[in-house]
Protein backbone atom coordinates (compact mmCIF):
# COMPACT_ATOMS: atom_id res chain seq x y z
CA UNK A 1 0.00 0.00 0.00
CA UNK A 2 1.30 3.69 -1.17
CA UNK A 3 1.36 5.76 1.85
CA UNK A 4 0.64 9.66 0.74
CA UNK A 5 0.30 12.84 2.79
CA UNK A 6 -1.38 15.98 1.41
CA UNK A 7 -0.58 19.59 1.71
CA UNK A 8 -2.63 21.80 0.66
CA UNK A 9 -4.10 24.95 1.97
CA UNK A 10 -7.32 24.68 0.85
CA UNK A 11 -9.63 21.82 3.02
CA UNK A 12 -12.08 21.06 0.23
CA UNK A 13 -9.00 19.65 -1.90
CA UNK A 14 -7.39 17.98 0.93
CA UNK A 15 -10.96 16.24 1.68
CA UNK A 16 -11.39 15.44 -2.19
CA UNK A 17 -7.93 14.15 -2.41
CA UNK A 18 -8.19 12.41 0.57
CA UNK A 19 -11.65 10.95 -0.84
CA UNK A 20 -10.19 9.65 -4.12
CA UNK A 21 -7.02 8.22 -3.34
CA UNK A 22 -8.99 6.41 -0.32
CA UNK A 23 -11.57 4.65 -2.27
CA UNK A 24 -8.37 2.81 -4.33
CA UNK A 25 -6.90 -0.04 -2.39
CA UNK A 26 -3.56 0.39 -3.56
CA UNK A 27 -3.72 3.92 -1.74
CA UNK A 28 -3.87 5.13 2.43
CA UNK A 29 -3.98 8.53 2.90
CA UNK A 30 -1.83 8.84 6.17
CA UNK A 31 -1.99 12.29 6.87
CA UNK A 32 -2.99 16.31 5.73
CA UNK A 33 -1.55 19.49 6.30
CA UNK A 34 -2.69 22.61 5.62
CA UNK A 35 0.85 24.65 5.78
CA UNK A 36 4.15 23.75 4.71
CA UNK A 37 5.92 23.61 7.97
CA UNK A 38 3.65 20.98 9.32
CA UNK A 39 4.19 18.88 6.09
CA UNK A 40 7.74 19.07 6.85
CA UNK A 41 7.18 17.87 10.32
CA UNK A 42 4.85 15.04 9.48
CA UNK A 43 7.52 14.36 6.78
CA UNK A 44 10.09 13.73 9.57
CA UNK A 45 8.27 11.48 11.70
CA UNK A 46 5.87 9.30 9.09
CA UNK A 47 8.04 9.32 5.84
CA UNK A 48 5.18 8.80 3.43
CA UNK A 49 6.10 7.42 0.08
CA UNK A 50 4.07 10.11 -1.53
CA UNK A 51 3.41 13.90 -0.98
CA UNK A 52 1.04 15.34 -2.68
CA UNK A 53 2.36 19.50 -2.46
CA UNK A 54 0.10 22.01 -3.46
CA UNK A 55 3.35 24.98 -4.41
CA UNK A 56 1.46 28.44 -3.00
CA UNK A 57 1.76 27.40 0.52
CA UNK A 58 2.61 29.26 4.02
CA UNK A 59 4.97 29.95 5.82
CA UNK A 60 7.12 28.71 3.28
CA UNK A 61 6.17 27.98 -0.19
CA UNK A 62 6.12 24.06 -1.42
CA UNK A 63 8.86 24.83 -3.28
CA UNK A 64 10.93 25.19 -0.30
CA UNK A 65 8.85 22.14 1.43
CA UNK A 66 9.74 20.24 -1.35
CA UNK A 67 13.80 20.85 -0.35
CA UNK A 68 13.43 20.29 3.18
CA UNK A 69 11.34 16.85 2.95
CA UNK A 70 13.72 15.28 0.44
CA UNK A 71 16.64 16.76 3.35
CA UNK A 72 14.18 14.82 6.56
CA UNK A 73 13.04 12.17 4.13
CA UNK A 74 14.79 11.41 1.14
CA UNK A 75 12.29 7.90 0.22
CA UNK A 76 9.37 10.30 0.14
CA UNK A 77 8.46 11.13 -3.75
CA UNK A 78 7.18 14.77 -3.67
CA UNK A 79 4.36 15.41 -6.43
CA UNK A 80 3.81 19.25 -6.91
CA UNK A 81 0.41 20.66 -7.66
CA UNK A 82 -0.17 24.14 -8.46
CA UNK A 83 -2.86 26.15 -10.30
CA UNK A 84 -0.15 27.79 -12.60
CA UNK A 85 0.54 26.56 -16.17
CA UNK A 86 3.60 28.12 -16.34
CA UNK A 87 6.56 25.39 -17.10
CA UNK A 88 8.74 27.45 -14.51
CA UNK A 89 6.80 26.26 -11.70
CA UNK A 90 7.59 22.30 -12.29
CA UNK A 91 11.32 23.66 -13.15
CA UNK A 92 11.83 25.08 -9.83
CA UNK A 93 10.54 22.04 -8.16
CA UNK A 94 13.33 19.85 -9.62
CA UNK A 95 15.98 22.22 -9.15
CA UNK A 96 15.01 22.21 -5.56
CA UNK A 97 15.25 18.70 -5.06
CA UNK A 98 19.07 18.48 -6.06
Amino acid sequence: MISILIADDHKLIRETWTYILNSDSRFKVIGTCSNSEDAVTFSKQKHPNVVLMDINMIPYSGIEATRRINEVSPQSYVIGVTMHSQPSYAKKMLLRIR
